[in-house]
Order: C-alpha cells, then structure tokens, then sequence
C-alpha cells in the first residue's frame, strides 16, 4: 500500500486498511507527504505505515515531490517482483499512468480515494477503484502482522 498523503486523510487511510484487509497481507505500507514528525506521521505509524517525509521543493507550484518519490518506490517495487498486486491511495489523476503500468506487468492495481476529485479516467485505470469505503468501526486499525515474507 502506497498512500500519497497529502492527498488523502488519515481517516481514509484506516478505512481503507480495514476494507483491504480481508483481501490480503500487506507486504509494504508507506505514506508519502510532507510530514516531517507531525501529529499525521504519528497517526499514520499508529496504523502501521512508515512515513516517508518529502520535503517540497518550489513553494510556488505547490511541489509534487511526495508524488515522484511514490511513482519511484512504486516502480522500484515492481521490478523487484514477489507481490501479487499494489493499493495507491490518492486521488490525485497523476497516478493514472502508474495504475496502468501496474496492470500491464500482470497485476491488480487497487485505489481508493476522493470520488468528488478523481477523474473518470483515474478510477478507469486501476483494476478496481474504491471511492466509498465504509467507517471504520473501531478507532484503531490492527497494525501489520510481524515480518511477512515477500511471496
């Protein structure tokens, strides 16, 4: 699971953790944004992501440097194989060409975002798109099981 976190809120974050869980372990969690130690890293923690700090580089455009570094892990992981599919949360219709390229090497790409900010075309790209997860019933999610194996 790869979550560009400015784009997406904690709440979702968990939401989507508990609606994904029955379909799986998952292997790698990260969150991307500029979140330095802040009281959003530390909720994302809580839910067993590891936050990837990013800081912006031009203030002016309003920077994407969360989003590159999450194409770049993302596509790392990829060529290293040993996962059977990849969850990008974000909203943002500038993963539209990463949910592709996932599908085209073989395999799900899932999302889950925003339905009032992603385009047609964005939720088109993955193998499945989740735009009205459920509340999560409990305050906390269950952190990651103990060192899984990559498959």
């Amino acid at each position: 699971m790869l979550v560009d976190a400015d784009n997406i809120g904690v709440d979702l974050v968990g939401r989507a953790l508990q609606s994904f869980g029955a379909k799986g372990d998952f292997i790698v969690r990260r969150a991307y944004g500029a979140l330095g130690e802040g009281a959003k890293a530390t909720e994302l923690q809580k839910l067993g992501l590891t936050p990837i700090h990013c800081v912006p580089v031009c203030k002016s455009s309003g920077g994407n440097a969360a989003d590159i570094a999450l194409v770049i892990d993302a596509l790392d992981l990829l060529h290293r194989g040993g996962f059977d599919g990849f969850v990008i949360g974000s909203s943002d219709s500038d993963f539209t060409p990463l949910a592709r390229r996932i599908r085209e090497a073989g395999l799900a790409a899932y999302g889950f975002g925003d339905p009032v900010k992603c385009t047609k075309a964005y939720r088109a790209a993955f193998t499945k798109f989740y735009a009205n997860l459920p509340s999560v019933r409990s305050a906390t999610v269950a952190p990651p099981a103990t060192a899984s194996p990559a498959r």
